[in-house]
Order: C-alpha cells, then structure tokens, then sequence
C-alpha cells in the first residue's frame, strides 16, 4: 500500500490504527444482525469493508490525479474496486473513500484525504464515536451539527471531477 501511495504522489498515514477496533467491530456486527433478522456472524463479518482502512493524504492541487494513480496501481495489483463514495460535497465528512477486493477474497477500505481534511476527520472522530453510542436526539443533533462545524471549512480540492469512479 505504502509503495502504490508514494508511487502516485500520496502518503500513507495511521498505519497504527488501520485494524478497526473491537468496540467499533462489535458495535457494526450486532447493528447489522438486528437490521437483517436470520444472519450469521460470519455472513455479516465478510461483508465488512473496512475491518483493514487505509488513509492516503495527497496535497489538494495533485489529490484527484493522486486518487487516480493509486486506484490504477493497485487495479495493476489485481486489486477490485466493489464501491467507491465521493464526499466532498456533503457537510459531514469530506475525502473519497474506495472499497477494493484482494484476490484472497479480503475487503479493505482507502481513505483520500487532503492534509486539511484528514485534519478535521481527526478533530471530529471523538464526535463521530459518541455518536455511534448516543440515542438521545437532541445530543445526536448536536453532535451533528459539532462535525458540520468542524468539516465546513475544509476545501473542495480543485478540479473534482463528475460522475463516479469505474468499478
């Protein structure tokens, strides 16, 4: 991963928490058996995408060609891209987040980040991860509004193109 980032003008940060951690795996696992009553652990844990998550960081004026060459270089490694999501015109998080499929059979997640937004990911991660665990409405809506805040002044990188990526 660390060659394909660099390769196409990226760098590959937070190695040390690339494995999702227990609370955050049992807390996915048991919201998607509730939603799909007669599922197995096993079934739902293989369709997690992001039990492995990496986070390429490329300056804003190079990022789209950045993302580009990352995808090809690892398309060149018999990498599959399953789903790719393009955020940065929401208000709640911004980068380009891409799923891709080992030859083994194993998702993993890329994280695209500018340095600006990778920033504000991880000044709002203690908002995200109270989130996941608050179910009082008012809060949950505060906490919205706490991530809006923190991502708004984030800069679209320029040239964004339209459309989606090719899976």
């Amino acid at each position: 991963m660390r060659a394909a980032a660099e390769a196409a003008g990226g760098r590959l940060v937070d190695l040390g928490t690339r494995l999702k951690d227990i609370d955050s795996l049992r807390r996915k696992v048991e919201g998607r058996l509730r939603a799909t009553p007669g599922a197995k652990a096993a079934e739902v844990l293989t369709g997690i995408n992001d039990l492995v998550r990496y986070r390429i960081v490329a300056e804003a004026a190079d990022y789209w060609a950045t993302v580009d060459a990352t995808i090809a270089g690892l398309r060149a490694s018999s990498m599959h891209v399953t789903a790719a999501r393009n955020t940065w015109d929401t208000s709640n998080y911004r980068a380009l987040n891409a799923t891709f499929l080992t030859t083994g059979g194993v998702l993993f997640e890329v994280q695209f980040h500018t340095p600006e937004s990778r920033g504000a990911a991880a000044r709002a991660r203690p908002f995200y991860q109270e989130l996941r665990v608050t179910i009082d409405k008012r809060r949950r809506r505060q906490l919205y509004r706490e991530i809006g805040l923190t991502f708004r002044d984030v800069p679209v990188p320029p040239g964004q193109p339209t459309g989606t990526i090719s899976l």
